[in-house]
C-alpha cells in the first residue's frame, strides 16, 4: 500500500451518453506523478494507454503532431501507436455525422415514395366509393375543375394533418433520445415549416392522378353505378 496527499480536486462534470462504463468518467480519475507511478505499479517496464500534449500555438498542432510520430517511430518501431489532434477527430466525427444525415435521408425519401403510393392507393379507393357522388355533382354543374380541385384539396389536408401528426411525434423522440442521450436536441422553426411543406406536396402529387380520373368521370355512367 502507498499513502499519497491529495492536493487539489477537480470540478464535477456531468455525465453524457458517450463513453463506456463507470472508469471511463473523468470524475472516477485520479491523477498521479510519473515517480509515484513506477513506485505504484513496482514493473520496470508498463505503458500508457494514451497521454495528451497541450500546445501553446494552435497553428503549431500539425507540426508538433509530425515531431511527436518521428519520435514514436524511432522509440517504438515495432509497436502500435497513433498521434491525432482534437481538429482531427473531429472531423472524423463530422464526417460520421454527415454520413448518418445522407442515410436518414435517404430513409426519409423511401418514407416519402412509399407513403405517396399509399395515399394515391386510399384515394383511388375513395374515387370507386363516392362515383355516384361525383356523378351527382357533375349533373348538379360542377366542371372538371371543381372535382379536381376538390380531390387535391383533400389530398392537401391529409398531407398536412399526417405531417403535423408525424412532426409531434418526431420532435418527442427527439427530446426524448436527447434527454436519454444527455445530447443536446435542435429543432428548428424552419425544419418544421419544411416538414409541413414536403408532407402537403407529397400527398398532392400522389393524388393528382385519382383526382384527375374522379374529374373525368362520365355523369350518366357515375349515376348509374351502384
Amino acid at each position: 500500500p502507498m499513502d499519497f496527499t491529495v492536493v487539489g480536486v477537480l470540478e464535477e462534470e456531468e455525465e453524457s451518453g458517450f463513453g463506456g462504463g463507470m472508469g471511463d468518467s473523468a470524475d472516477n480519475a485520479m491523477y498521479v506523478t510519473h515517480k509515484a507511478m513506477e513506485e505504484l505499479l513496482d514493473e520496470e517496464n508498463y505503458y500508457y494507454q494514451t497521454f495528451q500534449v497541450t500546445v501553446s500555438d494552435p497553428d503549431q498542432a500539425d507540426y508538433i503532431i509530425e515531431r511527436i510520430i518521428n519520435d514514436l517511430r524511432r522509440y517504438h518501431k515495432d509497436e502500435a501507436y497513433d498521434a491525432t489532434t482534437a481538429r482531427d477527430m473531429l472531423s472524423t466525427l463530422m464526417s460520421t455525422l454527415s454520413m448518418i444525415k445522407y442515410a436518414l435521408a435517404g430513409i426519409g425519401a423511401i418514407s416519402l415514395l412509399v407513403g405517396g403510393i399509399g395515399i394515391a392507393n386510399v384515394m383511388m379507393l375513395t374515387v370507386k366509393e363516392r362515383i355516384r357522388e361525383i356523378g351527382t355533382m357533375l349533373a348538379l354543374g360542377a366542371t372538371v375543375e371543381d372535382i379536381r380541385r376538390q380531390y387535391l384539396l383533400e389530398a392537401g389536408v391529409l398531407g398536412m394533418v399526417s405531417s403535423l401528426i408525424g412532426i409531434i411525434l418526431g420532435v418527442g423522440t427527439s427530446l426524448l433520445i436527447g434527454s436519454l442521450a444527455g445530447l443536446p436536441s435542435s429543432i428548428t422553426p424552419e425544419s418544421i415549416v419544411l416538414g409541413v411543406l414536403f408532407g402537403v406536396l407529397t400527398t398532392t402529387i400522389a393524388g393528382y392522378y385519382p383526382a384527375n380520373k374522379a374529374a373525368k368521370l362520365d355523369p350518366i355512367e357515375a349515376l348509374r353505378a351502384e
